[in-house]
């Protein structure tokens, strides 16, 4: 059985002067903290909505991480729109409140202190999650695995990180469907590219961030695969 790789990927430098391709996929990158430290004027950009939701959050990690997201997506978002002034993005809400706007697809991850944004001109997700050393995965794997891959993962040299490839396949792709998180994770088979699901098929990228960090992007079959991987 072909097991899912982790593709080596070369992230660019982005700059304000790249001339960027909206029929393309292009996946951001940020340190949450550092980027916070940067944006003094976000208060004039996020809406009064997301500005009193950020109050709500107790726990500083928590505030930065909500406010960074719904800031850089905004200045993102500029690049591949007509609009100017991040602060005139107006968001609604798809199936299981999946954030959209019109015209151009979408996702936003975030583990730990990184930020994932993916954009495309169709339906696509994003997952990333921090590899913490210490997690017991072995309690969930028959809730969340088939038989064939509880197999790769047990084979793997790395265990843990075979476990957290598969797991952000699944997340990605169910992301990118627009369902969310599903009880029935074991049914959902992600060792192969394509990956079917409600009828249409998806590709999935994985890959490694800073060698604490593990993602997949799922993009639909037909869309173009050429991904521009672009850190901040």
């Amino acid at each position: 059985m072909h097991q899912p790789l982790i593709d080596h990927i070369i992230w660019r430098k982005f700059s304000k002067e790249e001339d960027l391709n909206s029929k393309e996929t292009h996946v951001f990158s940020i340190l949450i903290d550092k980027y916070f430290e940067e944006i003094q004027d976000y208060k004039s950009i996020l809406s009064i909505e997301e500005l009193a939701k950020s109050e709500k959050y107790q726990h500083y990690n928590s505030k930065i991480t909500y406010i960074t997201s719904r800031y850089f997506i905004r200045k993102t978002l500029c690049l591949f729109t007509n609009e100017t002034d991040p602060s005139r993005i107006r968001f609604h809400y798809k199936e299981n409140k999946k954030l959209a706007v019109d015209d151009i697809e979408f996702n936003i991850s975030h583990s730990g202190n990184i930020l994932l944004v993916a954009i495309n001109t169709s339906t696509i997700g994003v997952d990333v999650e921090l590899i913490k050393k210490d997690f017991d995965f072995d309690p969930i794997l028959e809730t969340c695995f088939n038989l064939n891959e509880i197999k790769v993962i047990n084979q793997s040299e790395d265990k843990l990180l075979r476990f957290y490839n598969l797991w952000t396949r699944k997340e990605a792709l169910l992301k990118a469907t627009g369902e969310g998180l599903v009880d029935n994770l074991s049914e959902i088979a992600c060792l192969l590219n394509p990956i079917s699901r409600n009828g249409l098929d998806y590709q999935i990228q994985s890959f490694i961030i800073d060698q604490n960090y593990i993602a997949s992007l799922a993009v639909l079959s037909h869309s173009n695969l050429s991904v521009n991987y672009w850190r901040y």
